[in-house]
């Protein structure tokens, strides 16, 4: 994380605000023309999101922001730095917070318009559909080996354990 006078919460009209409630739609994107500054602007977005969310989850299970910051090995300011956009965040810090306070990365892509909640219901579809086909396959499976365990056993003179000559002795 860097110290910066460019600090993210600098972006936005109530920088007081930063990381709280939801995320001012302010329309940067469409209007301004440099590439460093638009980029300034979508890392400000995302570090918002991320401090949004793990401050509610921190919120949610009752837990101390100086216990989390204990868990990731941060001195209690540069956790509060962070979380209120007084200092830039690398993805890598955005990720150890996410993990550490157990807050939800697709909740965050979604606030930010990156996925939407469709996405995330066609990502479990497609896993729910793969599972179906599994489960059906592997019943297929166990019900043949039923089957031919069941033949083995009506047929006279061979037991289960007889061996592959079907014969005792």
């Amino acid at each position: 994380m860097r110290e910066s006078r460019d600090a993210p919460r600098e972006l936005f009209p109530d920088p007081a605000l930063f990381g709280k409630g939801s995320l001012p739609r302010i329309g940067l994107d469409d209007v301004v023309a440099d590439r460093r500054m638009r980029a300034r602007w979508r890392a400000a977005q995302l570090q918002w999101e991320v401090s949004r969310a793990v401050q509610e989850r921190l919120k949610v299970a009752g837990t101390a922001k100086s216990e989390l910051a204990d868990r990731i090995g941060w001195r209690r300011e540069r956790l509060s730095r962070a979380l209120t956009g007084h200092a830039r965040m690398s993805l890598d810090d955005m990720f150890l917070l996410l993990e550490a306070s157990e807050a939800s990365w697709i909740g965050v892509s979604q606030a930010l318009g990156a996925v939407s909640p469709g996405d995330s219901l066609l990502g479990l579809e497609f896993v729910k559909r793969y599972l179906t086909g599994q489960l059906a396959h592997t019943t297929s499976q166990i019900d043949q080996r039923n089957e031919a365990t069941r033949s083995s056993i009506q047929r006279p003179g061979r037991t289960p354990t007889s061996g592959s000559s079907g014969r005792a002795g």
